[in-house]
């Protein structure tokens, strides 16, 4: 036996839900009752249920063409250990380059950004404050020949672990003294590995 069907109209209005960039977001946003709502492109109310707005970040043009001047990168603050001939070769060479290529006048600083450390060595790279140059990256630490294969070690991390074996203090004191002196100590990891090449 069939029954009869019948069709209800739902009183529920269909929402779909929108997350903006934060800009927009502000933008549409409004308040009413204490009721967050949506305002369509020409100010009347939509059903688009707001969510929390995406996070401000900024693209790798944007980075480049527009760099934050006021904001220093935390590692710009903080002490490195480089290599004296390795620092000049890289700034003197690129400060030419710059300045041929693209005839600007801004100041090259170390990219921190884009550091990449192996163990206290580490590599850099140097970008313009006003321009969108950015040099390759220079190693500024000497590598120890091993004869093998891969990634030669750092003499600086070597010459850490030789001193660690013979002197009575843990590499965990070694990483609080580096701390200490406003040095990043290496990881845990990097410690273990480059010592043993």
């Amino acid at each position: 036996m069939m029954g009869k069907s019948f069709g209800y109209e739902s009183s529920v209005v269909q929402r779909s839900f929108v997350r903006l960039p934060g800009d927009d977001y502000q933008d549409r946003i409004s308040q009413l009752d204490e009721v967050l709502t949506f305002q369509d492109v020409d100010g009347s109310s939509t059903s688009a249920a707001p969510l929390r707005p995406r996070s401000r970040t900024r693209s790798r043009i944007e980075e480049y063409t527009n760099p934050e001047s006021c904001k220093i990168h935390p590692d710009l603050l903080t002490n490195k250990i480089y290599r004296p001939l390795e620092l000049g070769i890289m700034f003197n060479t690129e400060i030419r380059k710059h300045i041929e290529e693209t005839s600007c006048h801004g100041f090259l600083m170390i990219d921190t950004a884009n550091s990449r450390n192996w163990g206290l060595g580490s590599s850099e790279r140097l970008k313009c404050d006003s321009c969108s140059y950015v040099s390759p990256h220079y190693r500024l630490y000497e590598e120890l020949e091993t004869g093998k294969r891969g990634r030669k070690p750092a003499k600086i991390n070597v010459g850490l672990q030789t001193g660690l074996m013979k002197t009575p203090i843990s590499k965990t004191g070694m990483s609080r003294i580096l701390a200490h002196a406003n040095i990043a100590p290496p990881p845990k990891c990097n410690r273990d590995a480059s010592g043993c090449r």
